[in-house]
């Protein structure tokens, strides 16, 4: 098999404030994207979590983080969707619902992020 083509995972860690971690996974380019929350100490609500096109080095802003990912130019309404197919593939909260109060454990799967491939 291709080394390119090996499952993927990747975690990010929290430890400012909110703790605890997101854990992601895909088995191949074709599955959907596995997502594990498992995060502590959230306020009353978090409010919009997304996906960044570039990660975060000094602040959370647009002009450090280049926006959502989504690459395929979706056109964003921050509205809930029925359908994931019409939110930016970035925009979690919008998909998914806002992650609210004290501790979230949850499992989400998502076939429009991939692990795989160019990150446009």
């Amino acid at each position: 098999m291709d080394p390119g083509m090996q499952p993927k995972k990747a975690k990010v860690v929290f430890n400012n404030g909110v703790t605890g971690d997101i854990e992601l996974s895909q088995a191949n380019h074709k599955d959907p994207l596995e997502m594990k929350l498992n995060l502590k100490s959230l306020k009353d609500t978090v409010g919009p979590w997304h996906i960044h096109r570039l990660p975060v080095v000094t602040d959370c802003s647009a002009n450090s983080t280049s926006g959502h990912y989504n690459p395929f130019a979706v056109t964003a309404t921050y509205k809930a969707c029925e359908d994931a197919a019409a939110c930016e593939a970035g925009d979690l909260a919008t998909k998914f619902g806002p992650l609210t109060g004290g501790d979230v454990q949850k499992a989400i799967s998502d076939p429009k992020l991939t692990l795989f491939g160019f990150n446009r």
